[in-house]
C-alpha cells in the first residue's frame, strides 16, 4: 500500500509504503535517503523534542509527523507494520487520518497467530505543565476525553470524549489539523504547516465556524487523535482512560514515556 503527498509542515513531496510485518515487530519506519536505509521503531526512546508534531530519529535519520499514521494503526487494529518512507516527513494531506484509514481499508490486513499484548493501567498517572495536564486512570476499556480552550482567557470551552468500540475510529479519522488564529503568525514565522495551509482550519476566540467543520468539536477530536497516536509510542496497547486538559504533544510524549517505563506490568 503506497501513499504519496506532501509533508504537513515541510511541504516537500514524500512517498510512504506500508508493508506487512510479523508479530511483535511493531510499527517501524524505514527511512530511505541517498541510497541509505535506516529503521526507526515507533518508540518513545527515538523521540525528537517537538511541540507541534511527533518526530523520531535514529542513527542520523529522522521522520516527522508520524502521529496521524500511528493513530490510524491503533484505530484500525494494526499492531505490526513496516513503513518505507522516501522523505523526512509523512504525507500530511489535510492533517486528518482519513486517507490513511481508507488506504488500510483498501489494502486489508490479517490476523496473526499470536495474542496481542496489553498494558493494563492499575493506578492513575498524570503529567502537567502550567494550566495543562494529561492523565490516565484505570478503566475497563481504552478511552480518551479532552477539554479544549477556545481562547487565551478561557471564556469558551469544548469537552469531547470517545471510547474504543467497533467503528469508533471512523469519525475520529475525519478530524483535521487546526490552529488558533493567534498562533498563525508564529506558525508562518517558523515555516510550519506548509503542506496543509489550504486544508486545515482555524479556530478563533468565538470558537469553531460550523460552516467549515466536518463534525461538531472537530478541533478537540483532532487532539484526541494526537493523543492516540503519541501513546502508540509505548509500543503496546494501553487499557485505561486518558483525560487531556489543554494538553499537546509535549505532555503526550511525557506520559507515553512514563507508561513505557511500566511495561513490566504488561499482561497478555
Amino acid at each position: 500500500m503506497t501513499v504519496s503527498g506532501y509533508g504537513l509542515h515541510g511541504g516537500a513531496a514524500v512517498t510512504a509504503t506500508l508493508k506487512p510485518a510479523p508479530a511483535d515487530h511493531g510499527v517501524v519506519f524505514q527511512v530511505r535517503s541517498g541510497g541509505r536505509k535506516t529503521e526507526i521503531p515507533a518508540l518513545v526512546q527515538y523521540l525528537l523534542p517537538s511541540e507541534r508534531s511527533t518526530a523520531l530519529a535514529r542513527a542520523g535519520a529522522a521522520i516527522g509527523t508520524v502521529e496521524h499514521l500511528l493513530a490510524t494503526c491503533r484505530g484500525m487494529g494494526v499492531d505490526n507494520c513496516l513503513v518505507e518512507v522516501f522523505g523526512d516527513e509523512l504525507p500530511g494531506f489535510d492533517g486528518s487520518c482519513r486517507i490513511w484509514r481508507q488506504a488500510m481499508v483498501d489494502a486489508g490486513w490479517r490476523e496473526l497467530p499470536k495474542y496481542r499484548k496489553e498494558l493494563v493501567v492499575e493506578k492513575p498517572l498524570m503529567v502537567s505543565q502550567d494550566d495543562s495536564c494529561l492523565c490516565i486512570s484505570p478503566a475497563p476499556v481504552f478511552g480518551v476525553r479532552f477539554l479544549l480552550d477556545y481562547s487565551p482567557s478561557s471564556t469558551r470551552l469544548q469537552w469531547v470524549s470517545c471510547i474504543e468500540q467497533d467503528g469508533y475510529f471512523d469519525g475520529l479519522a475525519q478530524a483535521r489539523t487546526f490552529a488558533f488564529r493567534w498562533e498563525v503568525a508564529d506558525i508562518l514565522r517558523y515555516g510550519l504547516g506548509q503542506g496543509v495551509r489550504d486544508q486545515a482550519f482555524l479556530v478563533g476566540e468565538a470558537g469553531e465556524d460550523p460552516a467549515n467543520l466536518r463534525m461538531p468539536g472537530e478541533a478537540s477530536y483532532h487532539k484526541i487523535v494526537d493523543i492516540i497516536g503519541d501513546i502508540m509510542l509505548t509500543g503496546i496497547r494501553i487499557r485505561g482512560e486518558f483525560v487531556g486538559i489543554r494538553s499537546g504533544h509535549a505532555l503526550n510524549h511525557r506520559l507515553a514515556a512514563l507508561l513505557a517505563s511500566g511495561l513490566n506490568d504488561e499482561k497478555p
